[in-house]
């Protein structure tokens, strides 16, 4: 009779949405109020990562910076910004306190591959192992990855690496890629 029961039970958990069929346990989807001062800020917004939560944010609140700032060398203001200068700034207004320099900064964090990219991340560029140039990973409104950064001769920009600046100039002068948010 116990063998019966257990063939049953084991049909049933085979058969239903509790075991799918790479087993793992379905998750369930949890909708928060987006007021509620007591449930962490990244639960309210959907996510389940508060790391990639920040991350997102880093670089939206980068986003309304394009084609309105120049570059100026040196420069750590909106006034005008160099591109550390600009990385710099994007993660002080989350309470974290990069290095001054790109070259600085590539020390932190953790290695990526650029397979493994996201929002948040920083990308560094130069020759051999100078590092002269940081810029953030973007995603747009369809999905598409990009990379923003305050370029000497554009100022804040957005690429896409679609398109040709990145194929025929910051492509060939990508050195690396690091985590510094949950690395």
């Amino acid at each position: 009779m116990k063998q019966v029961l257990l063939l049953i039970l084991s049909l049933y958990i085979f058969s239903s949405d509790v075991y799918s069929s790479n087993n793992e346990l379905p998750i369930p989807t949890v909708k928060y109020d987006k007021n509620d001062k007591t449930i962490p800020l990244y639960l309210r917004y959907g996510y389940t990562d508060s790391f990639q939560f920040i991350r997102d944010q880093l670089a939206l609140n980068a986003y309304p910076y394009e084609k309105t700032v120049d570059y100026k060398w040196g420069g750590n203001t909106q006034a005008g910004w160099d591109c550390s200068g600009f990385i710099k700034y994007m993660y002080a207004q989350f309470n974290m306190n990069l290095p001054r320099t790109a070259s600085e900064m590539s020390k932190l964090g953790k290695s990526i591959d650029m397979n493994q990219l996201t929002s948040g991340d920083l990308l560094f560029f130069g020759s051999g192992s100078n590092v002269t140039h940081v810029a953030m990973v973007y995603y747009s409104e369809d999905g598409t990855q990009k990379i923003i950064h305050c370029a000497s001769s554009t100022g804040v920009t957005i690429n896409s690496f679609d398109d040709n600046t990145w194929k025929n100039y910051w492509s060939k002068k990508y050195l690396f890629s690091k985590r510094i948010v949950g690395s």
